[in-house]
């Protein structure tokens, strides 16, 4: 049982609280979300707001209890959020079922040899700066950046360049901006329609935070190349193949189901929802226990904008949509 005054430390804190904290001190709670967070509400919004609020810290203190490996959730900017208006949030274009995939063709060494390493590209510099896609569902944007970003680095020109989400958001009309996306289809339209030709962030910065996808921008506006995409290796066949890719290729732009990420903080994620794809994110490390994986959310959510899953039990589906560029 924590003590009167650790509790009200917590309070302040951003980890999930006993169900019956989280009850009985609604009114404090609310108070320093909202101060932690600048947010402000109408009168008649404030109200329902709350009770939003109070249900998803319900829901937290509960996925903190069930955790076997310490993770812990709680307040955070999309604690206000419906589940519907989270959504907004992890807008991925759903892969069509049973759609044709090439496997990669890694020998049974390569892939027992992935069981048991650690690589995280963070530490070699093949990693940009966390990001946020803000109120637009174009995280399949960010994960297709974020693919071309690291393999650019490690096999194209050897530096590492911010790529534009945003010219993905605005001109890739096989894809729907920020009502969704995916990212084979990005990687192909930057193929078919673009020279392979990914701008750079610099040249072409994000500008679809507030949700409007924007109007495209002619190739000759848009600045220097981050990135030029020759192929792409779509694969479905699980987390020791991803493994085994991520050791070879590097970062890779992989799907998930993000219904469990609302209120994560930090640790291990070792629960999740595993129903459906919606949520396009990039892998960027590895170890026999769990995965590194970047988000776009910025970085006040979860671990400075990253997520660690736990490795090996089909967590949030990881492992069954995974696509590697090459430049």
């Amino acid at each position: 049982m924590k003590s009167a005054l650790a509790l009200v430390a917590l309070a302040t804190a951003a980890t999930a609280l006993p169900a019956e904290y989280v009850e009985a001190n609604q009114g404090l709670l609310w108070s320093n979300f909202k101060r932690d967070f600048g947010k402000t509400y109408a009168a008649a919004e404030e109200e329902g707001r709350m009770g939003v609020f109070r249900e998803n810290m319900l829901k937290a203190s509960a996925m903190e209890a069930a955790s076997k490996t310490g993770a812990q959730f709680g307040a955070n900017k999309f604690a206000d959020l419906t589940a519907d208006e989270f959504k907004v949030y992890h807008n991925l274009r759903v892969p069509p079922v049973g759609a044709e995939t090439t496997a990669p063709q890694f020998s049974e060494s390569e892939r027992l040899q992935a069981k048991g390493a650690s690589k995280d590209w963070r530490t070699v510099g093949a990693v940009t700066q966390i990001k946020d896609q803000g109120q637009c569902g174009s995280c399949w944007a960010f994960s297709t950046v974020g693919g071309a970003e690291g393999a650019n680095f490690l096999y194209g020109t050897k530096t590492l360049v911010s790529g534009s989400e945003q010219q993905l958001t605005s001109c890739d009309k096989t894809d729907s901006g920020c009502g969704g996306g995916l990212m084979e289809s990005a990687f192909q339209w930057l193929i078919d329609s673009n020279e392979g030709k990914l701008v750079t962030e610099k040249g072409y910065p994000y500008t679809s935070g507030g949700g409007s996808s924007g109007k495209c921008k002619k190739s000759k506006e848009s600045g220097a190349v981050a990135a030029t995409v020759k192929s792409f290796n779509k694969f479905t066949s699980g987390e020791d193949d991803l493994a085994a890719a991520l050791l070879k290729s590097g970062p890779v732009s992989i799907a998930v189901d993000a219904t469990s990420f609302q209120s994560y903080q930090s640790g291990v994620l070792d629960h999740c929802s595993s129903e459906q794809l919606d949520h396009g994110v990039t892998a960027v490390g590895v170890t026999p226990d769990y995965w590194i994986v970047k988000n776009s959310w910025g970085t006040v959510w979860g671990e400075s904008g990253y997520i660690r899953i736990a490795r090996g039990k089909g967590l949030c589906l990881i492992g069954t949509y995974n696509v590697v560029p090459s430049v």
